[in-house]
């Protein structure tokens, strides 16, 4: 009987030592699939820029300073993608980052649909977001030929009272 209880007892032993191994190459494995889409989530797959999250995250580590945030929409992009189909709004997006890219000297994302966001650090913030608006119209009329009319720009612009860096930034409250 006492010999039965322990090897009853060594058994059990073993079969949870053998799941609690199971569990940590699990957790293990999850946790290494876990940083591998993280990293797969901060550029946006189609233009290359940061997405909202690469932005927030960059916000939350606060490691650059600022003088400016801009939002930049491309005008009327729903009839560039009904009148010359999709591919051609794909060119106009792929177009307009490295648009949006030059002179600029900080944070380009693509954050949704056509809507760019820049973080600005740079004296000039308002002829730096009027520059990157710009080349982002010329980049596209250079790249796309299949559309015939000038894509233009809309933005928005908001400097800060001082230079901040992302840490103080929220990224929500920006939108706000």
């Amino acid at each position: 009987l006492y010999l039965a209880i322990e090897l009853e007892l060594v058994i059990t032993g073993l079969g949870v030592a053998y799941r609690f191994m199971l569990l940590l190459r699990e957790h293990a494995w999850t946790q290494a699939r876990a940083g591998a889409m993280e990293d797969a989530a901060q550029p946006d797959p189609l233009t290359g820029l940061s997405n909202r999250r690469g932005l927030e995250h960059l916000l939350a580590t606060g490691n650059r300073r600022f003088t400016a945030a801009a939002l930049i929409d491309i005008d009327h992009f729903k009839s560039v993608n009904d009148l010359y189909g999709h591919q051609a709004g794909d060119a106009v997006l792929c177009a307009a980052a490295p648009g949006l890219r030059e002179g600029h000297g900080g944070v380009v994302a693509r954050i949704g649909g056509e809507e760019f966001f820049l973080l600005i650090d740079r004296p000039d913030a308002a002829g730096t977001a009027e520059r990157c608006r710009q080349a982002l119209a010329r980049r596209i009329a250079a790249d796309v030929p299949e559309i015939p009319r000038p894509v233009s720009a809309s933005g928005g612009l908001l400097i800060f009272e001082s230079r901040t860096d992302g840490a103080s930034l929220d990224f929500d409250r920006l939108f706000a």
